[in-house]
C-alpha cells in the first residue's frame, strides 16, 4: 500500500496539500509539508514510530511478511524456480507458522507469476482424499464433486493435470502431511515412487522425514520461532496499547520468553492479556511451566487450557461444546453444513431453533473459538481451521468428562479398541481411513454420534452393527455398502441427525 501511495505521489503532479488521519496500529504514515517530492511524502513504518515500538517494527517488511521468513520464502521460490528440483518442502515444530508461511508463499509466486497455474490443499493427520481432490480441483475449473467414487474422481483429475502441465506450469501445494500421501489416490500424476510428473509440489510437515523419505522431497527448508524483535512486534499488535503500561511490560518480557518465538503461542498469548486483568496476567504466567524437563509440549498445553478456561458463562460453555464437535470430526477443516447438522442433532443450539438459526449461532460460536485463537481463520472467508496442537489438548480435556474415539491408524483398529473404553465413549469417527472391514464387535451403549467416512469402496456395514447403540443422536455414514437399508435405523427413537453420502 505505502509503495502504491509512493507510486500515485510522484504521478500526480497536481497533488498540492495532503491530510493525515491517525495511523492505524503497526502502520504509521508521516506528515510532511506540501510540495516535498513524492518519495518523501510517505515515510517508512519504522522511521516514524514512536521510539518506545520502533524496534519491534523493525523486522516487518511492507508486505507483512517478517524479515526471517521473507528469506525463506524467497529460498522456496528459487528451488521451485530451478527446473531440477519437482518436490521442495517446509518443516518444523507444530505452531511454528509453516501454514501461515505457506500462505505468504503463495501471494508472492503468484504476484511474480512464478507459476500459471497454483492450487492447494490441506492433508492433515487424517487426509480427506475426497476434500483434497476437491480442492485441487476447484483452481483448475474442475467440477467433480457429484462423482461417487474416489478412483474414478483420481483419474479425472488426474488427466486434467497432464493436460494443464503439458501447456501450464503447475504447482500444488500441500500443507500439513503427516506421513506418506499415496499421490496415485489423490489424481496427481506420478511414477510408480510417488515422484510426481509434470507438475511441482511443495509441502509441509513437521517432520523432516515424510519430506525426504516418504515423499522424496528434491529439497526442504527448517523453519524456526521468530526473532526476538519480531516475536515483540506480533506481540504488540495483537495486544494493543496494554504492553506499553509499565505495569505490563515486565510481563510481556516473561510471556515472550515462555512463548519461545512460536506465533502460534505469541498470539494466543497476546489476545489473553488484551482482555484481563494485571492480576490475572500475572496468575496465568504462573500457571505455565517453563521447567526444562517439560519443554515447550507443556508450555503449549498450558497457554491452550488458559484460553480454554477463560471461555465462561453459557455462551463459553457451548463455544467449549462445539469445539469438542470439531475435533470429534477429526479432520482439521470441518464442513460448517455438517457441523449444523451434527450440533442439531446433538442440541448442541437450543432445542426450538430453525436450521437458519442453527446456523447463525454456529457462526456466532466460531468467532467467539477464533477470538480466543482455539480455531484458526481459514483463507475461506466463512471456513476455519484447528490447528492440530488444539486437537490433541481438546482431545485429552474431554477425554475426561466427555470421551470420544477418533481413529488414526487403521492397522491398529483392533488392538485399541478395548470393550470397556468403547462403553464409555459418548463419539466415534472413523476419518477416512482405509478400512478393509469393521470391528466384529462394537458394544457402545452411551454413543450419541458415530460418523464413519472411508476411502474403501467394498465396504459394507451390517444391518446389526448399531443394535448396542441406543442413544445414537447422530449418524453419519460415507461411502460404504449397506447390506439391507434402511433397515439398520428403524431400531433408534433417538436419531435425529442422518446423512447418507455415497451410500449404497
Amino acid at each position: 500500500m505505502i509503495k502504491g501511495i509512493q507510486r500515485l505521489a510522484q504521478e500526480g503532479s497536481e497533488f498540492r496539500d495532503i491530510s493525515f488521519s491517525d495511523p492505524a496500529p503497526g502502520n504509521v504514515a508521516a506528515p510532511t509539508s506540501a510540495g516535498r517530492e513524492g518519495k518523501d511524502v510517505v515515510q517508512s513504518t519504522t522511521a516514524m514510530a514512536s521510539t518506545s515500538c520502533a524496534s519491534t517494527l523493525i523486522k516487518l517488511k511492507d508486505d507483512g511478511v517478517f524479515e526471517s521468513r521473507t528469506s525463506i520464502i524467497q529460498d522456496i521460490m528459487d528451488a521451485l524456480a530451478d527446473n531440477s528440483n519437482s518436490v521442495v518442502g517446509v518443516h518444523g515444530m507444530g505452531g511454528v507458522g509453516k501454514s501461515t508461511l505457506l500462505v505468504d508463499a503463495e501471494r508472492r509466486i503468484k504476484e511474480e507469476t512464478l507459476f500459471d497455474q497454483v492450487t492447494k490443499a490441506d492433508v492433515s493427520a487424517n487426509p480427506d482424499i475426497r476434500r483434497i481432490q476437491e480442492e485441487i480441483a476447484h483452481e483448475l475449473g474442475l467440477d467433480i464433486k457429484n462423482e461417487e467414487f474416489v478412483s474414478v474422481r483420481a483419474k479425472l483429475l488426474c488427466k486434467r493435470l497432464e493436460a494443464e502441465g503439458k501447456k501450464k506450469k503447475v504447482l500444488i501445494i500441500l500443507d500439513n502431511l503427516w506421513e506418506r500421501l499415496d499421490l496415485k489416490s489423490v489424481g496427481i500424476p506420478c511414477g510408480h515412487d510417488n515422484k510426481v510428473i509434470g507438475c511441482k509440489l511443495l509441502l509441509t510437515s513437521r517432520d523432516r522425514n515424510v519430506l525426504e523419505r516418504e515423499m522424496c522431497c528434491d529439497r526442504d527448508f527448517l523453519l524456526a520461532g521468530l526473532q526476538e524483535e519480531e516475536a515483540r512486534g506480533l506481540f504488540e499488535r495483537m495486544a494493543g496499547d496494554k504492553v506499553h503500561d509499565d505495569k505490563f511490560k515486565p510481563l510481556v518480557d516473561e510471556a515472550l520468553h515462555k512463548c519461545a518465538g512460536f506465533p502460534f503461542l505469541i498470539i494466543a498469548m497476546a489476545k489473553y492479556f488484551k482482555n484481563s486483568l494485571l492480576s490475572d496476567c500475572k496468575d496465568a504466567l504462573k500457571q505455565i511451566d517453563m521447567s526444562t524437563n517439560k519443554g515447550i509440549s507443556k508450555v503449549i498445553n498450558d497457554m491452550l487450557q488458559l484460553s480454554y478456561d477463560h471461555l465462561k458463562d453459557e455462551e463459553g460453555e457451548e463455544a467449549k461444546s462445539l469445539l469438542r464437535l470439531c475435533v470429534a470430526c477429526g479432520v482439521s477443516k470441518p464442513y460448517l453444513e455438517d457441523l449444523v447438522r451434527y450440533g442439531v442433532g446433538l442440541r448442541l443450539f437450543r432445542e426450538d431453533s430453525s436450521m437458519e438459526e442453527a446456523r447463525d449461532r454456529l457462526n456466532s460460536l466460531i468467532h467467539t473459538l477464533q477470538a480466543s485463537s482455539l480455531l484458526l481463520d481459514d483463507e475461506d472467508a466463512n471456513g476455519f481451521k484447528i490447528h492440530d496442537l488444539v486437537r490433541g489438548f481438546v482431545a485429552s480435556v474431554a477425554l475426561k468428562d466427555h470421551p470420544f474415539l477418533v481413529l488414526k491408524d487403521e492397522n491398529k483398529l483392533v488392538a485399541e479398541l478395548s470393550k470397556d473404553k468403547l462403553k464409555s465413549y459418548k463419539a466415534i469417527c472413523f476419518p477416512n481411513v482405509n478400512l478393509e472391514e469393521l470391528p466384529k464387535d462394537l458394544d457402545c451403549p452411551e454413543l450419541q454420534m458415530f460418523l464413519l467416512f472411508t476411502n474403501e469402496e467394498s465396504l459394507q456395514v451390517p444391518d446389526s452393527y448399531f443394535n448396542s447403540m441406543r442413544y445414537l443422536m447422530v449418524l453419519h455414514l460415507n461411502g460404504i455398502h449397506l447390506s439391507h437399508s434402511p433397515s439398520p435405523f428403524q431400531f433408534s427413537e433417538n436419531l435425529h441427525t442422518l446423512c447418507l453420502d455415497f451410500v449404497c
